[in-house]
């Protein structure tokens, strides 16, 4: 198989033709610096290449990590290759012998000067390998129940919106819009992936799932609302085998056979195919034949509802005719009698009703005539009877009792009043206080004071202390108009 790409010719020359360089041509390079220069080149140059040959020395040196070493050789030469986590990436086992196509990059190792190819994808070589790893992984996956015809969903007869998972360039796009249009028009969501190469799967796988996630009722997204579509279709033109084999890959399968909405499988041409076909709910023969599956033929529908009309109409008729020949053979009675009758019934009714109340009425007055119940009037007079019976005790015994506590009240005032220090002073005797009318009951309290009040019992009079007196004396034979005066002199 020739390589898409060129791995020799001009590529390799640029890396023996002398680079200009600011550097004086006598400085030396270390060793790190020469052996970085070329893993730069080799990578530069060198990446993404295909190369072609038979496996030899397979092996994983860490299970854990899952590294996968191993040459690849012809009949000339071999070149060492790594899959890094080759473990937990490859689709199918690598087994020395094997004839492979390799997909990655050249770059060396400067430790040891050599250089190696790190792999991203393996390929089978050769159609033959390629349908073994097929048919191996078919049994695989038949086992696992994801072909079951259970699974297996119907096509909506009438989508609103068709989900069309493939790339935007090219003419399988163009090829499904235009068949629509010219049967019958139906708006298209486009989800653009590539249909080849290592990233092909990986972008399948998401756009399905992608469809899956949107709810029922429609995503709302800052450009606009995206409704669900009703059905998907995964559609790529014909191809070589190993072109196809992203279609196979077992995450496509199994995302086509969990999809929630319907998938047509339009992988390739007949008589290609791809593990997608088995997994999907139908499989078109070509992406034109997908979009002619889930659309109508408008001319046809347009026809098929016209020739429904005459049917329409006849059936229609025979369904009025029945109900008229009903209504004839019907004796509906005249509407005078049908009111008749209503009053009639209406009447009998009204007297039954009329009896019954009559009879419930005259049920109730027995029972209230044997309860004895007497009339209001009687009943006030008897109320009024009792309440004079019992309120002239009830006066009586007031009266009584307010005399006795009023005679006892007088007993107390006599009582306090004989207790009264105003019946002492009656008897001679004399209350003795200071100007704040605080009483004064010994000697050394009139001493400390200079004026003294004295109430007897007809009325009291203001004395001094003897300190006072001299003064008083003074003061009376100055002024003789004081001779009448009512103050006296204590002690």
């Amino acid at each position: 198989m020739t390589n898409s790409q060129p791995l020799l010719g001009d590529n390799f020359d640029l890396l023996l033709r002398p680079q200009a360089s600011s550097k004086p041509e006598n400085e030396a390079l270390t060793v790190s610096q020469i052996s970085q220069k070329i893993k730069q080149n080799l990578e530069r140059t060198f990446s993404n290449v295909r190369i072609q040959g038979e496996l030899l020395g397979v092996t994983c040196r860490d299970k854990e990590k899952g590294h996968i070493y191993f040459s690849l050789k012809d009949d000339d030469a071999s070149l060492a290759c790594v899959i890094w986590f080759g473990l937990k990436r490859l689709k199918f086992p690598l087994k020395d012998g094997d004839k492979v196509i390799c997909i990655g990059n050249i770059s060396s190792y400067p430790v040891g000067s050599r250089y190696q190819l790190n792999v991203t994808e393996v390929i089978p070589d050769g159609e033959g390998a390629i349908l073994r790893m097929l048919e191996e992984r078919r049994k695989k996956l038949e086992k696992e129940g994801l072909f079951a015809s259970e699974r297996k969903r119907p096509l909506p007869k009438f989508p609103k919106l068709v989900g069309v998972i493939t790339s935007p360039m090219g003419d399988v796009i163009n090829d499904i819009m235009n068949r629509l249009r010219d049967r019958f028009p139906l708006p298209i969501l486009l989800w653009p992936v590539a249909v080849q190469g290592s990233n092909c799967a990986k972008q399948v796988v998401a756009a399905i799932k992608g469809f899956n996630q949107i709810p029922p009722e429609g995503l709302d997204t800052p450009t606009g609302h995206i409704s669900r579509p009703d059905i998907l279709i995964v559609a790529r033109g014909g191809g070589s085998l190993e072109d196809l084999l992203p279609f196979s890959d077992e995450d496509v399968v199994r995302a086509a056979a969990n999809s929630e909405i319907p998938l047509i499988s339009a992988v390739g041409h007949d008589p290609d195919w791809m593990l997608i076909d088995f997994a999907a709910d139908v499989r078109a023969p070509t992406p034109t034949g997908a979009a002619e599956m889930l659309s109508q033929n408008k001319d046809d529908l347009i026809v098929q509802i016209k020739g429904y009309v005459p049917h329409m109409y006849q059936y229609v008729s025979s369904i009025i005719n029945h109900y008229q020949d009903v209504m004839r053979t019907l004796k509906v009675p005249s509407l005078d009698k049908i009111i008749c009758d209503k009053e009639q019934r209406l009447e009998d009714r009204f007297e039954v009703l009329k009896n019954k109340l009559e009879n419930k009425f005259l049920e109730k007055m027995n029972v209230l005539n044997r309860q004895h119940l007497k009339a209001p009037t009687d009943l006030i007079s008897v109320c009024e009877r009792n309440l004079d019976a019992k309120i002239f005790p009830l006066e009586h015994a007031l009266k009584n009792k307010i005399q006795d506590l009023t005679n006892k009240f007088e007993l107390q005032s006599k009582l306090l009043e004989s207790y009264s220090y105003q019946r002492v002073l009656d008897r001679g005797f004399a209350v003795v206080s200071d100007t704040n009318g605080m009483l004064v009951s010994n000697k050394n309290l009139a001493e400390a004071n200079d004026v003294l009040n004295v109430q007897f019992a007809d009325g009291t009079i203001r004395v001094f202390t003897k300190e006072q007196k001299s003064f008083e004396k003074k003061k009376k034979s100055s002024k003789k108009d004081t001779e009448n005066s009512i103050q006296g002199v204590l002690l």
